[in-house]
């Protein structure tokens, strides 16, 4: 991978970084029960089930987080294809595509996951009736949370270099 592709990587990585954080943060201030999948199996359990105005919720916001997600990688992939039309291979699109997902995946375990919720723990992210569950301060949990997330990187930039390589 060139320097030039390596910044643009993080710089396309700044940006999902800051658009996914942004998304997320504000979900979870209008509703924090839509992100319960999300959160360790006995906060779940304590929690019980989502309620039919969160599952609504997250039904809509997903196609939006999907589409930020997608979206903006496909941009960065693309764009870099435009500016380098010869030197293009389907290694730099995944390597840089996968960078950028990496970067918010590293943001979102290091910041969002083990300093707001684990450490800082906000009121606003606490589910009702789950105060002092063990899950609030497991950090493993969002650790393989984050390797789920690396692991499912591989495949998304695979189908992105692929296709961005197919279209252009």
């Amino acid at each position: 991978m060139s320097s030039e592709l390596l910044r643009h990587s993080f710089f396309y990585g700044a940006i999902l970084t800051l658009v996914m954080s942004s998304t997320f943060l504000t979900l979870l201030f209008i509703n924090p029960e839509m992100w319960l999948d999300d959160y360790p199996p006995d906060i779940r359990a304590q929690f019980g089930p989502m309620s039919t105005k969160a599952k609504r919720l997250k039904w809509v916001a997903a196609p939006l987080v999907l589409g930020f997600f997608l979206g903006i990688v496909i941009v960065a992939a693309r764009q870099w294809v435009q500016a380098h039309p010869a030197q293009f291979t389907f290694g730099d699109l995944f390597w840089s595509s996968f960078l950028i997902f990496n970067l918010f995946n590293l943001f979102d375990l290091l910041i969002l996951d083990w300093l707001i919720f684990v450490t800082i723990q906000p009121r606003l992210a606490i589910l009702p009736g789950t105060e002092g569950a063990a899950g609030y301060k497991d950090y493993a949990f969002h650790f393989y949370a984050s390797l789920k997330g690396m692991a499912g990187a591989v495949v998304v930039s695979a189908v992105v270099a692929g296709v961005v390589m197919l279209v252009m």
